[in-house]
C-alpha cells in the first residue's frame, strides 16, 4: 500500500522577491521592447494626453528634456508639437539609438547622458520615478534637479497610490516574485510633493487624473477636432488641481527654487 504524499510546507512554495540590479533592469526592459508589451508604454497610452493637458508649460522656444526617454516615444510626440526637446538616457547604447531615430528632426536638441551640464526650461519624468533603484534614487533625482534651470519646471507622472502587491507576478521557473512593470515604490499626492521638495522643487499643482485620450485629445486643434475646451482641460492648463476619471495618474508640476 502506497503512503500518501506528505503535504508540502507552504514555506517551500513561497516565492522569494526578486532583488533588482542595474543589470536585471536593463535586461528586463531590453526584452520587453522586443515584444508587443511595448504597446503598453506610457507614451503610447497616455503621452498625447499629457502633452495636451500641459501644453501651457512648453510655449514656442521652450527647451524640454525627456528624462528616461527609453526608445523615445514621448520625445517623438513632443517633436510632433514643434517643441525643442532633448532625450536623456544613462546608457550610451540607448543614446546612440535615440540619436539615430531623431537625426535630422527639427527641434531635436540631442541625446544626452550623465556627463551633460546643460539646463532646460522643463524636465519631464514620465512614469520614471517609480522604477528607480533605491541605491540610485538620490543621485537620479539630484541629477534631475541639476538639469532644471532656476525657476524652471519639472513634470513628474507616476501611478496614483498604486498597490504594488496587486501588480506582482511570479516566475514559475525560478519561483521569484516581482512587479510586472518593475515598479519599486508608490506615491500619493502628499508623498510626491514631499519627495520633490527634498530636491529643491516647490509644488505648483498636482493632478489626480486618468490620462486617457478621450478626455483630452478630441479637444486638441492638431490631434483632435479642437473646439471649446472642457473644464478639466481648462483646469490643467490653468494649474488648478484636477481630479478626473479613474484618477490612476499623479501628474505633479513643480518649480525649481531660485
Amino acid at each position: 500500500m502506497m503512503t500518501p504524499p506528505r503535504p508540502r510546507n507552504p514555506r517551500d512554495t513561497q516565492p522569494r522577491r526578486l532583488e533588482w540590479t542595474p543589470e536585471l533592469v536593463a535586461r528586463f526592459w531590453s526584452s520587453v521592447w522586443t515584444t508587443r508589451l511595448k504597446e503598453f508604454s506610457f507614451a503610447r497610452q497616455g503621452g498625447r494626453s499629457l502633452i495636451v493637458a500641459l501644453e501651457h508649460l512648453w510655449p514656442p522656444g521652450t527647451s524640454v528634456l525627456d528624462f528616461g526617454a527609453g526608445v523615445g516615444d514621448l520625445t517623438d510626440l513632443l517633436l510632433d508639437r514643434d517643441v525643442r526637446v532633448a532625450a536623456y538616457d544613462p546608457s550610451e547604447e540607448a543614446r546612440t539609438v535615440l540619436a539615430g531615430r531623431f537625426a535630422g528632426r527639427s527641434g531635436f536638441i540631442g541625446a544626452i547622458g550623465p556627463d551633460t551640464d546643460h539646463q532646460f526650461d522643463v524636465v519631464i519624468l514620465a512614469e520614471v520615478i517609480e522604477h528607480v533603484l533605491e541605491a540610485e534614487f538620490e543621485l537620479t533625482l539630484g541629477r534631475v534637479a541639476q538639469y532644471v534651470r532656476p525657476g524652471g519646471m519639472v513634470v513628474v507622472t507616476t501611478p496614483n497610490n498604486e498597490d504594488l502587491e496587486l501588480g506582482m507576478c511570479v516566475d514559475p521557473l525560478n519561483n521569484v516574485m516581482f512587479h510586472r512593470w518593475q515598479h519599486l515604490r508608490s506615491f500619493n499626492r502628499q508623498s510626491i510633493c514631499t519627495t520633490l521638495a527634498r530636491f529643491g522643487f516647490a509644488e505648483v499643482v498636482t493632478h489626480e487624473i486618468e490620462l486617457s485620450d478621450h478626455y483630452f485629445v478630441p479637444y486638441d486643434s492638431r490631434w483632435g477636432n479642437g473646439g471649446e475646451l472642457p473644464g478639466h482641460l481648462l483646469a490643467t492648463r490653468g494649474n488648478q488641481p484636477c481630479r478626473l476619471g479613474g484618477q490612476q495618474n499623479l501628474v505633479y508640476v513643480g518649480q525649481k527654487l531660485e
